[in-house]
């Protein structure tokens, strides 16, 4: 089994991040993490370079392959169709 995190590690949340700033949201805050973890936001979201091929090449080879995440379950729709 391989278990990868979502932001930073498969997807680049930089977008969001850029957006939730040009909106004068303070980093860190509530308000940051509701913005961040918005659907039409995630859908943002680019992958890595690199870690679409080493996941399948992990699933081709036989490895399950689960996400872990600290998004909420409201975001779970907009994730799986990342």
């Amino acid at each position: 089994m391989a278990v990868f995190d979502l932001d930073r590690t498969l997807f680049d949340p930089s977008r969001r991040e850029r957006i939730a700033r040009r909106q004068g949201i303070k980093e860190g805050s509530d308000k940051w993490y509701e913005s961040l973890n918005q659907n039409k936001y995630i859908l943002m979201d680019t992958p890595i370079a690199g870690t679409v091929t080493f996941v399948k090449q992990l699933s081709e080879n036989g490895f399950t392959i689960a996400y872990l995440s600290g998004r909420p379950s409201h975001a779970l729709a907009a994730s799986k169709e990342c």
